[in-house]
Parts: C-alpha cells; structure tokens; sequence
C-alpha cells in the first residue's frame, strides 16, 4: 500500500465517524431532548383545556408525530447523506415546534 492510498482511507473512516456523530447529534437534539420536554410540559401544563382550535388530544398527537418523524427523517437524511431529506426532516421537526408553540401559547393565554 503506498502512502497515498493510505491516506485515502483514512480520510474515509473520518467521514463517517464525522456522519455517526452528525447523527447522533441530531437523534438528540432534533429527537430526544425535544420530545422530552414537549411530554413533561404536557404533563404538567395540559393544553387540552385551552380554549383555541386544536387544543385538544389529536392537537397533542399531531404535534407530538411531526417531532417524532421530523427526527427519523432528519436521522435518515443524515445516515443516507440525503440532504433534500434531511431538509425536509427539519421543516417537520420545526412544524411539530410550531404547534407546540401555538398550544401551549394558546394554554397561557385563557
């Protein structure tokens, strides 16, 4: 094997452990840390008794798939390196943030 071969592959085994981090990053920050708190403020704050549209438990499920699957897509984006997929991945995750945003809102405001 000569020298630049070797630096051929090296510069390959980098890539992915950078593409396993990416991931990683993402399945938490995108998905785990986000749907945690989006559960314990429903807990504690229920949004069902807020007197706006949607304020009710499919409002909740809706919210709470569009973080779910904004995550999956973004981590499959991220695994496949698609980066069309992957956007689209973060506009669900930002679309579920928006509902949160607007029930709980809507929670505070009555």
């Amino acid at each position: 094997m000569c020298e630049s071969d070797r630096h051929s592959v090296d510069a390959n085994e980098d890539v992915g452990i950078a593409d396993a981090t990416t991931l990683h990053w993402t399945l938490v920050l995108g998905g785990f840390f986000p749907l945690t708190i989006v559960g314990y403020a429903l807990k504690f704050f229920p949004v069902t008794g807020a007197r706006v549209p949607g304020a009710n438990e499919r409002g909740v499920a809706a919210t709470i798939t569009l973080l779910a699957v904004g995550a999956a897509v973004q981590g499959v984006g991220v695994g496949g390196q698609l980066g069309a997929v992957r956007t689209v991945g973060i506009g669900l995750s930002l679309a579920g943030a928006l509902g949160y945003l607007y029930l709980v809102g809507g929670r505070f405001a009555n």
